[in-house]
Formats: C-alpha cells, sequence, structure tokens
C-alpha cells in the first residue's frame, strides 16, 4: 500500500513481501501473521544473517524472499546491495486491533514523513518508496504485537549503502 503506482511486476513483488510476512511465536499452536510494523531502534542484526520479521530494527538491510509465507528476511551488508533498508519503527495505539485497513494506513502516513526526514528529501520529490512490516490481528491478539517498521527501497532496483541524508 504505496501513494505512488507502482510498476505491475514491481508491486507483485513487493506485495509479496508486505502483505505475506508472518511471525512464528516460539511454541505457541498458531502462528500470528505480521505484516508491515516499526520496532524501537537498537542494534542492527548481523549481515549474512536471516532475522524474523517481528525482529527488524532500524539500521538493519533485508533483501527480499520468494516465498510467499516468510517469516524470516536475509539480513545484508548495508553496504552492498540490499531491496530495503529499515529506518524507523513506532507503535501504534494500544487497544483493540483497529483493522487491516486503518493499521496500513497508519503505516504509510507514518512512513512517508519519516522516510522524507530520515532520506533528506520530501517524498513526493524522492526516486524513493516506501514499504512497512506491520502487526495483524493475530500478532495483534496473541502476541501484543503493536510494532510498525518502516522500510524505504528504490523501485527501480537494489539500493547500495544506506540511503540515510541522500537527498534522492
Amino acid at each position: 500500500m504505496t501513494i505512488r503506482s507502482l510498476p505491475l511486476a514491481l508491486a507483485a513483488a513487493t506485495a509479496a513481501l508486505v502483505f505475506s510476512l508472518t511471525g512464528c511465536a516460539g511454541g505457541g499452536a498458531s502462528d500470528p501473521t505480521r505484516a508491515v510494523g516499526d520496532p524501537g531502534a537498537s542494534q542492527a542484526a548481523d549481515p549474512g544473517t536471516k532475522t524474523d520479521v517481528f525482529t527488524v530494527k532500524p539500521g538493519d538491510c533485508v533483501d527480499d524472499t520468494d516465498d510467499e509465507n516468510v517469516t524470516e528476511l536475509p539480513v545484508v551488508d548495508c553496504a552492498g546491495p540490499h531491496d530495503f533498508e529499515a529506518f524507523t519503527s513506532f507503535e501504534i495505539d494500544e487497544g483493540e486491533f483497529p483493522g487491516e485497513d486503518a493499521v496500513h494506513s497508519q503505516a504509510q502516513d507514518a512512513c512517508i514523513v519519516a522516510m522524507g526526514e530520515f532520506v533528506g528529501l520530501d517524498y513526493s520529490e524522492s526516486k524513493l518508496d516506501v514499504q512497512y512490516l506491520t502487526p495483524t490481528e493475530d500478532s495483534w491478539n496473541e502476541l501484543d504485537d503493536r510494532t510498525v517498521v518502516c522500510l524505504v527501497y528504490d523501485p527501480a532496483g537494489k539500493l547500495t549503502g544506506t540511503v540515510e541524508n541522500a537527498a534522492i
């Protein structure tokens, strides 16, 4: 769910990442799914490993996966080519699950503003775009998941290096 129109191939590829991400709770019988969200800042994951979608943090660079249902994402060194850079995270207000559309709307609005600040160029002027990891109804109810992680990417291809203050 982005404001900009994306080429069909890119939309399909990112839809697989954004809307099909799932996270597994350690232990339990059910697997609460996770779409797009934003955890608090912490150390980035070690490059060359996979990280659970629930632990993607600002500073992590990750690659997309061809899997339809994803529980982990490949973490890569931000200095090399990568699909996404996590740049901020935030918590959605407590209470009952507001619905998928409301969660995506909050994520989109906040990530667009934050992307402009991170990149150093207003979203409407940037060639970059945003995606996000969000709680699903299951992860909200079963894991108390309220975190949205904002991801920046280049619709034209892979990023190389951080885009922080890149003004592109």
